[in-house]
């Protein structure tokens, strides 16, 4: 649900595409426009490949261009007038689609003027392989976010291309502060299939986690809806107090709920018995050799 917001002129409106609106797309549209930053519709646009979606997405977003056409003059039309603000285009699809939005708009971006900003939201693909498929001179940026910007709570990590100004910078990485509380710059490439398989998979590490506790609970006899109501809370008053005071280690943040021979203490024996670490380091591991290989699989089919 979008909370609507009315318009004001404390923030200038950069022009924004988002090139897939998926789950993820979808989730930072509706994040940008619920957020304080009070961007102008009328300058978003937002692609997709069906005629259902769009149908859709224009009965959620309806003060959103929808379109199905990557080359909609619509969407390229600040190019032409020259958008103050600049146009940050958003390509938020799979590694394997994302080639094909390249091509797609590759001689729109020739044809602009200034060229837009190009942010890719998946693992794998990099800057190399995106300099090749985009036209010379295209400012580039990775980025990683996660679900939760679609209530302007996410985390993300930025890796910018040379080419990208500060000024640029500073423009997209508001932006995203608007739905992520958390957004790092890294120094080095590499480090964004680390944040992708740390930060953005997260999520998933802890709805399963929470999942299993909210169905132990159910098994002890707590009914469903009080148990998801108190592990939820407790996920969220978890994060917050760490991120309160982040000099305390989160070993002593455990340490502090596990009182000697309590109750806690003998649960969290239980996990380390079961391997609880081994176990996260693995799947962490995993994830982030997937999210390398990526862009290898991507340029081997092209």
């Amino acid at each position: 649900m979008i909370h609507k917001i009315p318009r004001s002129s404390g923030y200038p409106s950069p022009r924004i595409t988002i090139a897939g609106c998926g789950v993820l797309g979808k989730g930072i549209a509706t994040g940008l426009l619920a957020s304080p930053l009070n961007l102008d519709p009328s300058k978003i646009t937002l692609t997709v490949r069906r005629e259902q979606h769009a149908h859709c997405l224009r009965e959620e977003f309806p003060g959103l261009a929808i379109t199905l056409d990557n080359g909609d003059p619509a969407l390229w039309q600040g190019g032409v007038t020259g958008d103050e603000e600049g146009h940050f285009l958003f390509i938020v699809t799979k590694p394997q689609h994302v080639q094909l939005v390249c091509a797609d708009v590759y001689p729109h971006i020739r044809a602009s003027p200034t060229p837009p900003v190009v942010i890719t939201l998946c693992p794998g693909i990099t800057i190399a392989q995106l300099q090749e498929w985009l036209p010379t001179g295209t400012p580039i940026v990775r980025s990683m976010p996660n679900t939760p910007v679609m209530v302007c709570q996410g985390a993300t990590g930025l890796f910018p291309s040379p080419l990208v100004t500060p000024c640029q910078l500073d423009t997209l990485t508001r932006m995203f502060e608007a739905i992520s509380p958390s957004v790092v710059t890294l120094a080095h490439e590499d480090q964004l299939n680390v944040v992708a398989a740390i930060s953005g998979s997260a999520p998933a590490y802890f709805y399963r986690l929470m999942d299993s506790m909210v169905a132990t609970g159910m098994s002890l006899g707590l009914p469903e809806s009080l148990a998801r109501d108190l592990i939820t809370q407790s996920c969220i008053e978890s994060g917050a107090f760490a991120r309160e005071i982040p000099s305390v280690s989160l070993a002593q943040l455990r340490n502090d709920v596990c009182v000697p021979g309590g109750s806690t203490e003998k649960a969290m024996n239980v996990l380390d018995a079961h391997g609880w670490h081994r176990g996260v380091k693995e799947a962490i591991t995993a994830s982030l050799t997937a999210n390398r290989s990526m862009g290898q699989k991507v340029k081997g089919g092209s």
